[in-house]
């Protein structure tokens, strides 16, 4: 541990540079710095150097007080913002040897805390290259994270950056809250979630609209939302390298990214999260049940394989079937005018005959395209569902076990 603390060299880190993050996250520490679009998050990182000075004072002790790190003293000022007036939460970090406080003992030895310092400079660093985000406390769980896989302050810097950027998190977080004429795009991706649930698997909403709170399952997914799943995290009942496992499926989500609905992917992870346990909710008989149940995932969300699997199941295009109708379509209009020739009996060569022929078969080959165009696109919609239901819920209807780490996920 004191190595860890101190950043001497591992011999098994990813750069050979000091302290790189847990062995047990290797993996993901390499896939994750591989979504770096490296000249542009190279620039950003620059430009955050080069702001550092002009910091707001509030951001900066409110990082150092969150992080107990280098405790400033009551009559430092910084912008003219005095330390003693920034007062914040201690900021929950995962359990890991690098975030670990030094004892008297291990500070006389000259032992530092590695972890938080990189911790500090790449909140700090972000802080400037966001300036209307600030310190929050949710991107500041996520680089604890995040730097904890990675180790590497500039990779992680990066990392985080291309998340922020992808999923459109400023809409979340810089949003003024005296401004009343902003939409709560949290607040907006929390109902989409359930009004997708009520199409995809009516069986999570039924229990909540039986006992008439379907808020709580909105406020559900609001938390995840708004937390970014960094509170769902619980060290007594699983390690950090599980929940690790989780976040893996945030950053890099299997289904395709669509830069006009950028959270999609996002609401996706929580969709899944929340249908893992259907099956407790249906059994709850209360709203007072389900608020329980709620709580109880709020707290911590059990990472097992089952999970894992459903959060790695692809899905079919959601456009399959209006695709389908332009092949479907044309194919509808012939057989409608070959009936129609049929109906219309031998045909007349002269061209007042091939008029009325050509203006009768294709108001019937228009009438039965239409005809047949809005049921079969009910008809085929309607499929699409059940078919994603059973390509990606389906995989839930397993009994609700505990997690386990023998599989590598």
């Amino acid at each position: 541990m004191s190595s860890m603390l101190a950043g001497t060299a591992d011999s098994s880190t990813l750069g050979g540079h000091g302290w790189q993050g847990p062995q047990q996250c290797r993996q993901y520490a390499e896939l994750w710095g591989s979504i770096v679009v490296q000249d542009e998050r190279r620039t950003s990182f620059t430009l955050s150097s080069q702001r550092m000075p002009l910091l707001e004072g509030h951001t900066y002790f409110a990082i150092e007080v969150a992080l107990q790190i280098n405790q400033p003293q009551r009559s430092s000022k910084r912008q003219g913002t005095r330390a003693q007036d920034v007062n914040v939460d201690a900021l929950p970090l995962p359990d890991i040897p690098a975030y670990t406080i030094p004892t008297e003992n291990q500070r006389a030895a000259g032992v530092v805390q590695i972890g938080r310092t990189r911790l500090a400079m790449l909140l700090k660093r972000f802080a400037c290259a966001k300036p209307q985000l600030g310190y929050n406390p949710t991107i500041a769980s996520l680089a604890a994270i995040v730097l904890g896989v990675i180790g590497s302050e500039r990779l992680a810097f990066q990392c985080l950056d291309e998340i922020y950027t992808r999923y459109k998190l400023a809409d979340y977080f810089e949003v003024s809250k005296t401004d009343a004429s902003k939409t709560d795009a949290v607040r907006v991706d929390a109902k989409i979630i359930y009004s997708l649930a009520r199409t995809e698997i009516p069986e999570l909403t039924e229990p909540f609209e039986k006992h008439e709170c379907p808020g709580l399952l909105i406020d559900l997914a609001d938390h995840f939302l708004r937390t970014l799943l960094t509170q769902a995290y619980d060290t007594r009942k699983q390690p950090f390298p599980f929940f690790v496992r989780l976040i893996h499926r945030l950053i890099m989500p299997r289904e395709d990214y669509n830069p006009k609905d950028p959270r999609r992917q996002l609401r996706s992870v929580i969709l899944g999260i929340i249908c893992r346990h259907r099956r407790i909710f249906a059994r709850c008989s209360s709203d007072d049940e389900l608020k329980e149940k709620c709580d109880d995932l709020r707290a911590i969300v059990a990472v097992d394989v089952t999970l894992l699997k459903m959060l790695d199941m692809p899905l079919p295009p959601d456009r399959l079937w209006k695709e389908a109708l332009h092949i479907i379509n044309p194919a509808l209009a012939c057989v409608s005018a070959a009936i129609a020739c049929d109906v219309y009996g031998p045909l007349d060569l002269t061209m007042l005959g091939i008029c009325k022929f050509a203006a009768f078969t294709g108001m019937i080959a228009g009438t039965g395209a239409y005809l047949c165009t809005e049921p079969m696109a009910l008809l085929l919609e309607e499929t699409g569902v059940l078919i994603r239901r059973s390509w990606r819920w389906e995989i839930a209807d397993v009994d609700d076990g505990e997690a386990s780490d023998g599989e590598n996920y």
